[in-house]
């Protein structure tokens, strides 16, 4: 795979970014998310999300392209939007990478250059919510810092538990 070049996304890049977006959910969440909810995902309704999202300045995307090709996003919210998790923790809302392109190094290099970028701006912590039983995003995030610090929910889309992790950004 060739070196994957990372830049803020823009409001042109909401469809790539749902179709990304709509893949992974399909992929990684087969067997967590009930299959009824993940065959309802829509790329046209994840694309008008996105293009809001991408243009009311609330969050920071960060999209990996290769060969010009998106292949891979995250966001982050800064600060979070959970109150309790304090005003110097801001928020991973989303990593996706499109399921050809796992295990090759790409989410850690979003994540390495999400968290980087979040220290820089001056937060302390970064938050995350997954999926309770999505044992690889958690290992995958536990390796990053990340561990669960007590918080729980039910995800409103799919209707399943969700806890989330916290992780200190290094200086």
């Amino acid at each position: 795979m060739a070196e994957p070049t990372l830049r803020p996304a823009t409001p042109v890049d909401a469809k790539a970014i749902a179709e990304v977006h709509v893949r992974a959910w399909q992929v990684g969440y087969r067997g967590i998310v009930a299959d009824e909810v993940l065959a309802a995902q829509s790329v046209q309704t994840r694309e008008r999300e996105w293009f809001g999202w991408l243009s009311d300045g609330t969050s920071a995307t960060t999209v990996a392209e290769c060969a010009g090709a998106v292949v891979g996003f995250t966001t982050i919210f800064a600060p979070g939007r959970d109150g309790d998790a304090g005003l110097r923790a801001c928020e991973l809302a989303a990593l996706y990478v499109a399921p050809e392109h796992w295990r090759r190094g790409l989410g850690r290099a979003l994540m390495r250059d999400a968290m980087d970028g979040a220290c820089a701006a001056g937060w302390l912590e970064i938050t995350a919510w997954v999926f309770e039983r999505n044992d690889a995003a958690r290992a995958f995030y536990g390796q990053l810092g990340f561990a669960p610090d007590g918080a729980a929910e039910v995800h409103g889309r799919s209707g399943e538990p969700t806890i989330r992790l916290r992780a200190p950004l290094r200086r």
